[in-house]
């Protein structure tokens, strides 16, 4: 797979690299807790470092970094265990659709809805008492979180993206369980020509780091602005993975952001997460 490129033209240096990226992404989705993720999304960042590989060292080494960064935004709220788990539970629920522990024990396979079930109807009222209740709903890099749709007094119609095909294929299996009217979409928020469904609220739970990729937040900014719905949930993690307390877990530069673009919002504070409902 290692190409010298002296002597290449520029065609054949776009190819040899091409052919390159494919295999390094073929690498590092070999991890089970990464294999359902959407190759285009890897893609960004395989090219955001611009590698130059040359042998099987640089190689193992690209593939190091990469599943690092990826467990930061995508893998650090999962498992293989728990993966496998949420197959046995949807089995189940296939065979009782209305029995919604269930669907808390499907909850409790991914750690940021597990830390959301004391919360989950306390903050879909709140929320909704801010927003009026919505007909329609986008999560954008919604996990599992759907499945909390049972704590909703009424569930609109509801359509979640994502980038792993597994979780939404369960998603899908989950709706027409529960009759819910929606929609799933394999997306990459990161792609500036992403299109979405135009909705009353759009949930961003603890999304703005891997939007972000640590470049500031401009690129969170102009996500709000691009959605095409009056208000976003905007959530943040209060805790760090290891369960302590962050000195700073209010985020000023929301509300600087809010400020500028004269926006309005309401934070509600619960013990794990911090949620700022936006209104355009």
């Amino acid at each position: 797979m290692f190409a010298d490129f002296k002597g290449c033209t520029s065609k054949e240096k776009v190819a040899a690299k091409k052919e390159i990226s494919l295999d390094l992404i073929a690498e590092i989705i070999k991890k089970k807790e990464l294999a359902d993720i959407d190759p285009n999304f890897i893609q960004k960042y395989v090219d955001k470092h611009n590698f130059t590989i040359n042998s099987d060292k640089e190689l193992k080494q690209a593939v190091k970094i990469i599943r690092a960064e990826l467990r930061q935004v995508y893998g650090l709220y999962r498992n293989s265990r728990a993966s496998k788990k949420r197959d046995i539970l949807m089995h189940k629920l296939a065979k009782d659709p209305q029995n919604n522990n269930i669907v808390v024990d499907i909850l409790k396979t991914h750690a940021s809805t597990k830390e959301r079930l004391p919360i989950y109807t306390q903050l879909y009222n709140q929320t909704f008492q801010i927003t009026g209740q919505p007909s329609s709903l986008l999560d954008l890099g919604c996990g599992i979180n759907p499945f909390s749709a049972i704590f909703m007094k009424s569930v609109p119609t509801y359509h979640a993206y994502d980038i792993s095909r597994g979780e939404l294929a369960q998603i899908d299996d989950f709706f027409s369980m529960k009759s819910i009217i929606g929609s799933t979409k394999l997306v990459d928020l990161l792609n500036p020509n992403m299109k979405l469904p135009k909705t009353d609220v759009t949930f961003l739970f603890k999304m703005s780091d891997m939007v972000d990729l640590k470049k500031g937040h401009k690129a969170t900014e102009e996500l709000i602005e691009k959605i095409p719905a009056k208000h976003v949930v905007l959530s943040f993690a209060t805790k760090t993975m290891s369960g302590k307390r962050m000195r700073a877990p209010k985020r000023n530069w929301v509300v600087w952001l809010c400020d500028r673009l004269e926006y309005n919002y309401h934070l509600l504070e619960f013990s794990n997460e911090l949620f700022y409902v936006i209104t355009k």
